[in-house]
């Protein structure tokens, strides 16, 4: 449950819409060598949700598609271990990034891995700051 509030504190702030205590935009890289994908949060007083856009989407959608990313980690570290999220207008919800501002999304990495025709699409959109579309009940059952 906590990877789902994580992930999408993640798309929010790659749209730049997340309501947080301190703003921050999520810059994207991947490693096509060693399959890493690394979501870094910059704090949104030293750039512009532009220049924080990260790397071309086109390699990470392939290397999802192709099941090749092997680990996916957030690293909020320069902006500290927590998020205080504000989710509605006077209701705050902290949650924890991970020991050090560092939260791996093993479990995503996993899935990405091994079913990668199911998930690559949405995990594509949220990483690129899109609109992920909503699983059919067959795409559930799938996976």
């Amino acid at each position: 449950m906590t990877d789902l509030l994580k992930l999408e504190i993640v798309r929010q702030a790659r749209r730049g819409i997340l309501q947080a205590q301190e703003r921050f935009f999520i810059r994207t890289t991947f490693d096509p060598s060693s399959g890493v994908l690394t979501l870094t949060s910059v704090a949104a007083r030293d750039a512009s949700s532009e220049k924080n856009r990260g790397e071309s989407m086109s390699v990470l959608s392939g290397a999802l598609r192709r099941g090749t990313v092997t680990s996916i980690v957030w690293d909020h570290s320069a902006l500290g271990w927590q998020v205080v999220w504000e989710v509605r207008q006077s209701q705050r919800l902290t949650v924890f990034v991970g020991v050090g501002g560092v939260h791996r999304f093993d479990a995503l990495a996993e899935l990405a891995r091994r079913r990668p025709d199911r998930v690559a699409g949405v995990l594509a959109s949220i990483f690129s700051g899109e609109t992920a579309h909503r699983p059919s009940a067959r795409d559930i059952r799938g996976i």
